[in-house]
């Protein structure tokens, strides 16, 4: 599923495996990131870097999951992406793919990943990227810290439900309000934890 974020002077597209962007419209400008493979990518330069963006230096650990296989057989280098995010500060990225995966990357940096109970239909920021919030399939809206305490495990914590599929999630800039919008046009303006 195809994606794509739009702020101040860069555009962002998901195309499925990868995160392709382009600042100020400029085709040369083009950076790739490939949060779940282990692979290195190369990108409209020619250079080899690895998934977390930076250039290959040898290393051959598999930080971003890509070994992990999930009931459905697939590794999560092989699942497409479904939905990702990026924080008002434009430094955290969150993406969730069909494995249910949660990765949270701080400046390209893994710092968080999740197994989600259900496939995740949007994801959002808090505005202090604190928190990622996402909205499943099933209705439900859930909240995991971006960076947890250490030792700790990150558990969602349940914001609110839909009797119905979710498609879009909003937080207002005060992080007061969250708005939701399920499949059967009901829209819901609820207070945000």
């Amino acid at each position: 599923m195809a994606s794509i974020i739009f702020e101040e002077g860069r555009t962002h597209i998901c195309n499925g495996k990868s995160i392709h962007t382009i600042k100020n419209l400029d085709p040369s400008s083009l950076t790739t990131f490939s949060p779940f493979s282990a692979e290195p990518s190369e990108d409209k330069n020619g250079d080899a870097s690895s998934s977390n963006g930076h250039q290959e230096n040898g290393d051959n650990s598999k930080q971003n999951g890509a070994e992990n296989v999930k009931k459905g057989g697939k590794s999560d280098a092989e699942c497409d992406i479904v939905c990702f995010g990026l924080s008002e500060c434009r430094r955290y990225l969150a993406v969730c793919n069909e494995n249910k995966t949660l990765a949270v990357f701080h400046d390209q940096k893994q710092v968080n990943t999740t197994t989600l109970t259900r496939k995740a239909s949007k994801l959002i920021f808090s505005k202090d990227a604190e928190y990622v919030v996402i909205a499943d399939k099933n209705g439900d809206v859930y909240r995991f810290r971006c960076k947890p305490e250490e030792g700790t495990e990150n558990k969602p914590q349940l914001v609110l439900g839909h009797l119905s599929m979710l498609l879009d999630v909003a937080l207002t800039p005060s992080n007061r309000y969250i708005l939701t919008a399920d499949r059967d046009e009901k829209i819901r303006v609820s207070m945000y934890p």
